[in-house]
């Protein structure tokens, strides 16, 4: 006992078993919010952990939650890459779960501006990080009552049989013809086995759609460099609802992947289409990371076995009850206005409110 112990000190020295059970309490409620609201649990975390009993300082709160942020982006990663029906060595079949072209460039952006934000977060006074994590809090209420109106208006047009299609019409080319360079996407049409299809040059195209993609990506990072919250939750409606003809959210092009997302014009839940989701989640996973990497560099994890890691494996095992238990128990608008409320009033107590040294 005496050598287990020992063995086991080196790992949560300087915190106690309480506060590792704390932590662990907090992730485990955290993962089953987050799940249930279809949201980040850093979205809870971080503002619980600054507060009693843990009271952990901005920058280190930030740090301790993205490293179990970018575990559960790992996590989820692998479970699409475990799919039996999806071969990750072959281009064209992940191409039909994700859209490759713009996942790089998702990652690539969202990577580098994870890696500097986190390091600016970390050179920042406390307050100020306090202040813009409070701004932060409030568009995120703002977020999902956006986000919330994007889903009642396709569960309208749904039930009225209506689905919005404004994008442009996808071209079927004959087995063996190449579309416009750097803008096809070439998979087999459900009803006409061996065509290829391939979207017309637009301005949306992938390469018109740089900008996009890039400012994107640049955000999500920040979100987890600067605030700690993984984005792949917002990053996917707002690609969606972002979109022009041809590019990654748009209707026409989720709708004419194949038969795997039939139901690709059906947003649900989340605002955002399967495909889009997907390619949102294995996008983040880099930047999440980086992001986890650096903060951990420069010091804003110093409780990586007392804190940290009780932390992730609350958010993880929370999430999994949750998704399992709460899977036939939507969360209810009400408690949606609910959350935004609260995530509005408390972002603006860190903005406007006394700041404690």
């Amino acid at each position: 006992a005496a050598a287990a112990a020992v063995a086991i000190a080196p790992v949560a020295a300087g915190v106690s078993r309480r506060t590792m059970v704390r932590a662990a309490g907090v992730g485990l409620a955290a993962g089953c919010m987050g799940t249930w609201f279809e949201m980040s649990h850093g979205v809870v975390c971080i503002p619980v952990m600054t507060l009693p009993p843990l009271q952990l300082g901005q920058q280190v709160a930030v740090g301790t939650t993205v490293f179990g942020v970018a575990v559960r982006q790992l996590i989820s990663a692998t479970l699409y890459a475990a799919d039996p029906s999806t071969d990750i060595d072959d281009v064209e079949s992940l191409s039909r779960i994700m859209d490759v072209q713009a996942g790089v460039v998702l990652a690539v952006s969202g990577t580098f501006s994870a890696l500097s934000t986190a390091t600016l977060a970390s050179r920042l006074a406390s307050k100020h990080v306090r202040r813009a994590n409070g701004l932060f809090l409030v568009a995120l209420a703002l977020f999902l009552q956006w986000r919330e109106s994007k889903i009642l208006v396709s569960e309208a047009q749904k039930s009225d049989g209506q689905l919005e299609d404004d994008d442009e019409p996808a071209e079927v080319l004959e087995p063996g013809t190449s579309g416009p360079a750097f803008v096809a996407q070439r998979f087999p049409e459900p009803e006409a086995e061996g065509a290829i299809v391939a979207h017309p040059v637009s301005p949306a195209s992938p390469m018109g759609d740089l900008p996009r993609l890039i400012s994107l990506g640049a955000l999500a990072g920040a979100s987890l460099g600067f605030f700690g919250i993984g984005p792949a939750w917002m990053l996917a409606p707002i690609l969606s609802h972002t979109a022009q003809a041809g590019a990654i959210g748009s209707q026409a092009v989720e709708a004419s992947v194949g038969p795997q997302l039939s139901g690709a014009l059906e947003l649900g839940a989340f605002a955002s289409d399967e495909r889009t989701r997907t390619t949102a989640c294995i996008a983040m996973v880099p930047p999440s990371v980086a992001a986890a990497f650096r903060h951990w560099s420069l010091g804003n994890v110093p409780h990586m076995g007392g804190i940290a890691i009780p932390l992730a494996a609350g958010a993880i095992v929370g999430s999994a009850v949750s998704g399992q238990q709460l899977a036939d128990v939507p969360c209810d608008a009400d408690f949606k206005y609910g959350m935004s409320i609260l995530l509005f009033s408390y972002g603006c107590w860190l903005f406007l409110g006394p700041i404690v040294a």
